[in-house]
Protein backbone atom coordinates (compact mmCIF):
# COMPACT_ATOMS: atom_id res chain seq x y z
CA UNK A 1 0.00 0.00 0.00
CA UNK A 2 1.64 3.27 -1.09
CA UNK A 3 2.21 6.10 1.33
CA UNK A 4 0.71 9.54 0.76
CA UNK A 5 4.01 10.83 -0.66
CA UNK A 6 4.40 7.75 -2.87
CA UNK A 7 0.92 8.30 -4.29
CA UNK A 8 1.69 11.97 -4.96
CA UNK A 9 4.82 10.96 -6.87
CA UNK A 10 2.99 8.23 -8.79
CA UNK A 11 0.24 10.64 -9.80
CA UNK A 12 2.78 13.25 -10.93
CA UNK A 13 4.59 10.64 -13.01
CA UNK A 14 1.34 9.46 -14.54
CA UNK A 15 0.38 13.04 -15.37
CA UNK A 16 3.71 13.50 -17.15
CA UNK A 17 3.12 10.31 -19.13
CA UNK A 18 -0.38 11.49 -20.01
CA UNK A 19 0.95 14.81 -21.27
CA UNK A 20 3.49 13.00 -23.46
CA UNK A 21 0.80 10.70 -24.84
CA UNK A 22 -1.43 13.68 -25.59
CA UNK A 23 1.40 15.39 -27.46
CA UNK A 24 1.95 12.27 -29.57
CA UNK A 25 -1.78 12.01 -30.27
CA UNK A 26 -1.88 15.63 -31.39
CA UNK A 27 1.00 14.97 -33.80
CA UNK A 28 -0.68 11.82 -35.12
CA UNK A 29 -3.97 13.65 -35.57
CA UNK A 30 -2.26 16.34 -37.64
CA UNK A 31 -0.57 13.68 -39.79
CA UNK A 32 -3.70 11.60 -40.28
CA UNK A 33 -6.74 12.01 -42.43
CA UNK A 34 -10.46 12.07 -41.74
CA UNK A 35 -11.26 9.00 -39.66
CA UNK A 36 -7.76 8.71 -38.20
CA UNK A 37 -7.85 12.34 -37.11
CA UNK A 38 -11.19 11.79 -35.40
CA UNK A 39 -9.95 8.66 -33.63
CA UNK A 40 -6.83 10.38 -32.34
CA UNK A 41 -8.82 13.42 -31.27
CA UNK A 42 -11.27 11.22 -29.34
CA UNK A 43 -8.39 9.47 -27.60
CA UNK A 44 -6.82 12.83 -26.81
CA UNK A 45 -10.07 14.14 -25.32
CA UNK A 46 -10.40 10.98 -23.20
CA UNK A 47 -6.85 11.45 -21.90
CA UNK A 48 -7.54 15.12 -21.25
CA UNK A 49 -10.60 14.32 -19.12
CA UNK A 50 -8.75 11.64 -17.16
CA UNK A 51 -5.78 13.95 -16.72
CA UNK A 52 -8.04 16.57 -15.17
CA UNK A 53 -9.59 14.01 -12.81
CA UNK A 54 -6.13 12.89 -11.76
CA UNK A 55 -4.97 16.48 -11.26
CA UNK A 56 -7.95 17.09 -8.99
CA UNK A 57 -7.17 14.00 -6.90
CA UNK A 58 -3.54 15.08 -6.72
CA UNK A 59 -4.57 18.51 -5.42
CA UNK A 60 -6.87 16.91 -2.85
CA UNK A 61 -4.09 14.63 -1.64
CA UNK A 62 -1.51 17.41 -1.52
CA UNK A 63 -3.86 19.57 0.52
CA UNK A 64 -4.99 16.81 2.87
CA UNK A 65 -3.70 15.90 6.28
CA UNK A 66 -2.21 12.47 6.84
CA UNK A 67 -5.48 11.32 8.43
CA UNK A 68 -7.66 12.67 5.61
CA UNK A 69 -5.35 11.05 3.08
CA UNK A 70 -6.61 7.65 4.20
CA UNK A 71 -10.13 8.66 3.12
CA UNK A 72 -8.85 9.84 -0.29
CA UNK A 73 -6.72 6.78 -1.00
CA UNK A 74 -9.26 4.66 -2.92
CA UNK A 75 -10.31 7.58 -5.13
CA UNK A 76 -6.67 8.38 -5.86
CA UNK A 77 -5.89 4.76 -6.67
CA UNK A 78 -8.92 4.60 -8.96
CA UNK A 79 -7.91 7.81 -10.77
CA UNK A 80 -4.37 6.51 -11.11
CA UNK A 81 -5.60 3.21 -12.60
CA UNK A 82 -7.97 4.94 -15.02
CA UNK A 83 -5.28 7.24 -16.38
CA UNK A 84 -2.84 4.31 -16.56
CA UNK A 85 -5.35 2.35 -18.64
CA UNK A 86 -5.99 5.33 -20.93
CA UNK A 87 -2.27 5.88 -21.50
CA UNK A 88 -1.82 2.16 -22.25
CA UNK A 89 -4.62 2.25 -24.82
CA UNK A 90 -3.08 5.32 -26.44
CA UNK A 91 0.36 3.68 -26.56
CA UNK A 92 -1.09 0.65 -28.36
CA UNK A 93 -2.20 2.96 -31.17
CA UNK A 94 1.32 4.35 -31.57
CA UNK A 95 2.81 0.99 -32.50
Amino acid sequence: MPSRQDMIEQLKTKLDETNEAMDRLETKAKEGNGEAQQRYEQMREDLKARREQTREKLREIQNSSEGAWQDLRSGAESAWQEVSDAVSRARQHFR
